[in-house]
């Protein structure tokens, strides 16, 4: 069962303040380290008794008592801590001589059970047997008042990784010392979470400092903010520790700023909604271009938990699970068996084997464009009896603000017929992207529709005319610039459904730099634009006649091709996992089918 508890003073230094922060947010627990900015070993015991009485009233239980014990070096011992590394002992003066039993008094005046300890400041030479002499008088010390020490990895102590932490506990036998868990110490150290390891010692892991680090700022920051897969560590703990212990996440804010309170109060806000959470566990295949796309959707998204990475270049699978703090898997099919979801971000041609292997499996996927490239593909998906409710195809573009609002509005206004459409990528690609890749290869790619038109031919298609057959006017393809791949890099097309005429046109060839990919909708009484770099950036519409109107709908601005829509995608599809309820833009793999059929048909075209 697992609590939720915050270390006081990053709260406040004022304890009024503390306990109001408390029972605004509803939170029963608090972990003690510093009062009015004295640390908790140098308040008079009176004083304590004042505090445990005010607490008691107030129906605050205490968690942990955060104290310094070992945050020191032994007698004849220089410690050798790096000196631009701070040791913050929080106001802990020094040591004297009854320092350690003085600690255990106060915690039992406050009725705790957990007392949190170090490993001495780093210092060469350092060996797990030096601790020995004091560890067995705080050992004896918890007998005498039944407590539990709580072991801390901390950076500018001697046990600061999981594996010294897994050695500790293999020569330290007494129950009375258990483990105080603190991923975001990790992080700020290079390291990451080793689950093969934190699986040795999770038993004795009773408290966990949850404390978020982001990388690219090297700085904690406000939890939930940073770059550690808290969802991830929340499962494997709810999995591991048994329903009848206790788990204490204990907030420590550590986010720097003046405003300890807001920060502390988004950190807990965001602490409970990962515990309360019901998430869909993801695994992502293929660790290429797209794949920071898909994971930071996935982190983003309170329901959804990258679980684990798979690709065929293991090195480049390990720095994404170290870097995404997820699992590296060393096959496909473990990926599968751990996952309820299987992103699949890998070369074309591939798609289909893999989609195969997941619905063997019974387990959903979420493969990016185009989902296969040809008819025979096509078939081999389509003998699974689930394929229409378990594989779906990434077409983001769909939930791009623009294109929804476009698509609301038309639904909500009679503009009459659809006239003309047209739809144009203008994008640029140099000769690096193609040089040792896959894109441009026609056996892998398909062609550049199946990459770069996909998402613009996939918006045109939902206005062609249902139970009627597309007419193709006319279909050209030709490389303008890049004169060395095996498909295009400029298509033009024209064709007909029903009174409509549709214009496409899709190059990668409009050098220096991308250019734009907009939709023209010419209706009888009005008129729509969609532009941006990806159908992400304005839709403009204009009613004709006496109800001349203009309509303006500017949103968020992407420099990626691949817009913002992956995000709310992510969300709808863990929606429909948890709950049954499927959005309307979410691409099956029958729709996605329809898509590969046409372009197909295009190509044939363009080849007579």
């Amino acid at each position: 069962m697992s609590k939720i508890s915050i270390i006081n003073d990053e709260i406040s230094d004022d304890i009024k303040e503390v306990v109001r922060f408390l029972k605004e947010h509803d939170l029963n627990y608090v972990e003690l380290r510093s009062i009015n900015k004295e640390n908790i070993i140098n308040i008079p015991l009176p004083k304590i008794k004042e505090y445990a009485k005010y607490l008691q009233k107030n129906r605050i239980n205490v968690s942990c008592i955060s104290s310094p014990l070992l945050k020191w070096h032994p007698k004849n011992v220089k410690s050798v801590v790096d000196k631009n590394s701070k040791v913050d002992q929080f106001n802990f003066k020094e040591k004297y001589n009854n320092t350690n039993e003085t600690i255990f008094q106060i915690a039992d005046i406050f009725k705790v059970e957990y007392i949190r300890i170090f490993s001495y400041l780093k210092y060469e030479d350092f060996k797990l047997s030096h601790l020995n002499f004091e560890l067995e008088e705080l050992i004896d010390l918890a007998e005498k008042y039944d407590k539990l020490l709580l072991i801390e990895n901390e950076p500018v102590c001697n046990i600061d990784t999981i594996d010294e932490l897994a050695a500790f506990v293999a020569i330290c036998k007494s129950d009375r010392v258990q483990i105080l868990f603190d991923p975001g110490n990790l992080y700020k150290q290079g390291s990451d979470i080793n689950y093969d390891k934190l699986s040795e010692i999770k038993n004795k892991i009773r408290y966990i400092h949850a404390k978020d680090y982001s990388l690219m700022q090297k700085k904690y920051v406000i939890f939930g903010h940073g770059d550690i897969n808290y969802k991830k560590l929340v499962s494997f703990f709810s999995n591991s520790i048994n329903s009848d212990d206790d788990l204490f996440y204990s907030i420590e804010t550590h986010a720097g700023g003046d405003d300890k309170y807001s920060n502390s109060s988004i950190s807990v806000n965001n602490l409970k909604e990962m515990l309360g959470a019901q998430r869909v566990k993801y695994g992502i295949v293929g660790c290429g271009r797209i794949f920071k796309k898909h994971a930071l959707s996935i982190k983003d998204d309170k329901n959804s938990e990258l679980v684990g990475v798979f690709d065929i270049d293991m090195q480049k699978a390990r720095e994404k699970a170290s870097e995404w703090g997820c699992s590296c898997y060393g096959s496909l099919d473990e990926l599968i068996n751990s996952v309820d979801v299987v992103n699949i971000c890998t070369p074309h041609n591939t798609h289909t084997q893999i989609i195969e292997e997941v619905l063997k499996n019974g387990k959903k996927c979420l493969c990016e464009k185009p989902g296969c490239i040809n008819v025979a593909d096509m078939s081999k998906i389509k003998k699974y009896k689930r394929y229409k409710s378990d594989a779906f195809v990434v077409y983001q573009n769909r939930f791009n603000k623009p294109v929804l609002e476009f698509k609301n509005f038309i639904e909500k206004n009679k503009l009459g017929e659809l006239l003309y459409v047209f739809g144009s990528v203008r994008w640029f690609r140099d000769r690096e992207y193609y040089a040792n890749s896959w894109q441009g290869k026609k056996h892998i790619e398909g062609g550049m529709l199946f990459n770069q038109g996909t998402h613009l031919i996939d918006i045109m298609m939902q206005h062609f005319e249902s139970n009627k057959k597309t007419e193709i006017l006319s279909s050209f393809r030709e490389k303008i610039y890049h004169k060395n791949i095996d498909t295009e890099d400029i298509f033009l097309a024209q064709f007909r459904s029903g009174k409509s005429i549709f214009n496409l046109e899709v190059m990668v060839s409009a050098a220096p730099c991308n250019l734009e990919s907009s939709l023209l909708f010419i209706f009888e009484k009005g008129r729509a634009i969609i532009g941006g770099n990806s159908l992400n950036g304005f839709l403009n519409i204009h009613l004709f006649g006496n109800d001349n109107k203009e309509f303006i709908y500017d949103t968020e601005i992407s420099d990626s091709v691949y817009g913002y829509g992956h995000k709310t995608l992510i969300k709808k599809l863990s929606e429909y996992v948890l709950g049954g309820k499927r959005d309307d833009n979410l691409v099956d793999f029958e729709e996605a089918c329809m898509r590969v059929k046409f372009m197909n048909e295009l190509y044939d075209a363009s080849d007579k």
